[in-house]
């Protein structure tokens, strides 16, 4: 038997993920999961689905009335208009971006936006966002704007590029998870073209079906009784709390940080380093799981991404870790 894929990792940060699950006490700094939970009250809402029955499956696009709630939030919140036709419900935000891939691979041009960004933290603004609108009209490409920190920005407010350009050209794709720090929940969704959003759901529907019932029905509840309020303004605390203590942090060591305008996570350079040698390293020696900076791209070869999302304590843990595996690594480098 021949693999057609090698079953080995691309990224640096997965090796070292697949790594610190086998440790233990390692602090992980790598994962993009906000230390809070989701209030208790949410329990009921999976006792609710379970009464309800409600353990089959749903419609290839997904539950007809979480698109129909959905669709209210994209326009009160977001201020994108769509019919329910133009909204599918998937396993994640992950798994919108990857049907999205799928059925356009090969058959023309597109352009990705990440924003708040990951790792930078950047966000784009208004004039930004019509120009790179202006120019995909002219050149007849897809805009795929993945918007899965849209309630974590420090300065400003989130804009969706679909509420400037429309649907025309752009899927937009969100994510129950970072919103009501509900990671193992499992529920994204996008909103686009029609045409697009139905090849999404014959894709997920040739790969799962559809997401789990009870899941989709638990997302529908969160949204109803607007939870996200009281999650998101604990969250935003934390978040700007260890945005401050990784500054400092960064500044007292002399290391640049580029200072996040959104996001959850913080980009820092600690010069001199091969960043996959050193996280490797900074993991086997010293239990701190972090992502290379090499992953996304050889510029950011001595940069570190780290989550500010941990609680106080395990972040400056980790960042007490990190200084010495640092000092530690460039004292014992040999001279050139």
């Amino acid at each position: 038997m021949r693999l057609l894929v090698e079953p080995k990792f691309d990224l640096y940060v997965d090796v070292i993920t697949d790594e610190a699950k086998k440790c233990k006490d390692v602090i992980q700094l790598q994962w993009g999961e906000l230390a809070s939970v989701p209030p208790d009250r949410v329990k009921n809402f999976f006792v609710e689905a379970f009464e309800k029955k409600l353990t089959r499956y749903t419609l290839p696009h997904g539950d007809l009335e979480l698109r129909r709630v959905l669709r209210k939030k994209l326009a009160d919140k977001n201020g994108i208009r769509a019919d329910v036709d133009n909204i599918i419900v998937t396993i994640g935000g992950t798994a919108a971006i990857n049907f999205v891939f799928r059925i356009l691979a090969g058959d023309g041009g597109y352009i990705v936006m990440n924003y708040p960004s990951n790792p930078t933290g950047y966000v784009f603004d208004v004039n930004t966002m019509k120009e790179v609108v202006e120019f995909a009209r002219d050149h007849d490409v897809l805009i795929l704007s993945d918007e899965a920190y849209e309630d974590y920005v420090f300065a400003g407010k989130h804009i969706s590029i679909a509420s400037i350009g429309g649907l025309d050209n752009i899927v937009s794709v969100f994510t129950i998870s970072k919103t009501y720090s509900f990671t193992g929940l499992r529920i994204g969704y996008a909103v686009g073209p029609k045409e697009i959003i139905d090849a999404m759901a014959l894709a997920q529907v040739h790969t799962y079906i559809s997401p789990p019932s009870i899941n989709q029905y638990v997302a529908r509840r969160l949204l109803e009784e607007n939870i996200a309020s009281e999650i998101v303004k604990k969250n935003l605390e934390i978040l700007r709390h260890n945005l401050k203590i990784v500054k400092e942090f960064a500044e007292e060591n002399s290391w640049e940080l580029m200072e996040p305008r959104g996001g959850i996570y913080a980009f820092i350079r600690l010069p001199g380093i091969d960043s996959a040698k050193f996280s490797l390293k900074l993991l086997r020696e010293a239990k701190v799981a972090v992502a290379p900076g090499i992953d996304f791209g050889e510029r950011w070869n001595e940069w570190l991404r780290i989550t500010i999302a941990k609680s106080k304590s395990e972040l400056l843990e980790g960042l007490r870790r990190i200084k010495k595996q640092y000092y530690s690594a460039t004292r014992n480098k040999p001279t050139e």
